[in-house]
């Protein structure tokens, strides 16, 4: 065996947990995901040599390091890994941790609030794909959903007493109501867009604010439910739309149609059972 893949194979996650509903499902395929609620065992576990976990670890210290720089530059921030539960329209408790909430001073871009924000790191295609042209950075759709969730959630954590029990998105601080949610990206790749003379460099760090009321959160919920009766009925939802932004569509502008690109072997770890049921 090669050094590099003794590596690898030593940080990879050979055996995966039972199923549970968490807030950070909400981007999650609910047909991959009922299979995993059903106890139905993976059939294209990660390849090592991907570095799956190494790459879930930057990601985890790409919060950290953002969150340091917020610091660094005078803004609250507080409430790191806050924990909140958001109810489902069928009665489910969906749990979940926030990374935070940054208060914004008057005399910035959306100053005189505080924002529920979440990090996110992001390689070049994916953060690229997030411009386009000269209009404003876009968002992905389920962290829009992530957040919204947050923020709907109820305060239920044994570190903070005083505020147990309030929607998150009520809460005030210094005078200051809720502005949003907050989605900051950082490229942990090349920022290079185009090339030769028409190269130009997007900013490493892009924050995208967004109203909370334009992200249906029951319907986002609602998909924990139905995830919940297949796994009481012993059934598997079909597949969703290849447009399902949880599928990681891409557009062909020739063929005009949706590529899932998380449905392969690379990507979903239950993809070729997903084939086969």
């Amino acid at each position: 065996m090669k050094l590099n893949e003794l590596i690898l194979l030593a940080a990879s996650s050979p055996r995966e947990p039972a199923y549970t509903h968490r807030v950070s499902g909400v981007a999650r395929c609910p047909r991959e995901a009922a299979m995993h609620a059903n106890g139905m065992e993976r059939s294209d576990p990660a390849d090592p040599i991907h570095g799956n976990q190494f790459r879930f670890d930057i990601g985890h210290d790409v919060e950290a390091r953002v969150i340091s720089a917020m610091e660094s530059a005078g803004l609250g921030v507080g409430f790191n890994q806050l924990r909140v539960l958001a109810h489902t329209p069928g009665g489910l408790a969906i749990p979940g941790h926030i990374d935070g909430i940054v208060l914004v001073p008057e005399g910035v871009e959306g100053g005189g609030a505080w924002y529920l924000f979440d990090v996110k790191s992001a390689g070049t295609r994916s953060y690229q794909r997030m411009f386009w042209k000269d209009a404003p950075p876009k968002a992905k759709q389920p962290h829009l959903e992530q957040v919204a969730v947050y923020a709907n959630g109820i305060v239920e954590d044994d570190n903070y007493p005083e505020i147990s029990g309030v929607r998150l998105r009520d809460l005030e601080f210094d005078g200051m109501p809720c502005g949003g949610g907050m989605i900051l990206y950082l490229c942990v790749d090349s920022t290079a867009r185009g090339s030769g003379d028409s190269r130009e460099y997007l900013p490493r760090l892009t924050d995208i604010h967004f109203d909370l009321d334009d992200v249906d959160v029951d319907a986002v919920l609602a998909g924990f439910d139905e995830v919940e009766q297949h796994r009481i009925n012993r059934t598997i939802p079909p597949k969703p739309e290849n447009a399902d932004g949880r599928l990681w569509p891409n557009f062909n502008r020739k063929t005009r149609q949706y590529k899932p690109v998380r449905c392969s072997p690379r990507w979903c770890e239950r993809f070729s059972l997903c084939q086969e049921v």
